[in-house]
């Protein structure tokens, strides 16, 4: 079971270490939530400055929600015209696409650069919201995780 750090705090699937060769294993139980394609392209967004990391996404669920106009306004983003993991800004975010293969994204090094995050950084894995699901690296979150021994890590 997916342990909630807080009362009314978010659900978190667990600890994905970046490896030296920079990739990252995405929780098998996000794979299903968010029907993210086990290969396939995925859309990443910078998440806030508290916690650092990103947020994962998929172009069919930002086409869904009110946030279609990331994907309508940035037409290099919707067609993965731009280089992998190459970032854009767009309203005080920063957004790229990289592929997964078999439930595990690398990071190229100009992403880890733009989303400030390193090799042996662990991202802890929380729902955020329908849409998408975050890889934060610090902040108070990461401080109460680190006193739950029992969080699986990938």
């Amino acid at each position: 079971a997916m342990p909630l750090l807080a009362k009314g705090g978010k659900f978190v699937y667990g600890w994905s270490v970046i490896s030296p060769e920079r990739k990252v294993i995405i929780p098998p139980q996000i794979i299903q939530e968010y029907k993210l394609p086990e290969n396939g392209k995925i859309i990443l967004m910078s998440s806030s400055k508290v916690s650092g990391g990103f947020s994962i996404t998929t172009k069919a669920m930002l086409k869904q929600s009110k946030l279609n106009v990331i994907v309508n306004d940035n037409p290099e983003l919707a067609e993965y015209s731009l280089p992998e993991g190459m970032t854009i800004k767009y309203k005080g975010r920063k957004y790229c696409w990289v592929t997964m293969e078999n439930k595990i994204i690398r990071l190229p090094k100009q992403t880890m650069e733009a989303y400030d995050v390193k090799v042996n950084d662990k991202l802890l894995s929380i729902r955020s919201s329908n849409i998408a699901f975050t890889l934060i690296v610090k902040g108070p979150i990461i401080a109460v995780a680190n006193q739950h021994p029992e969080l699986e890590e990938f």
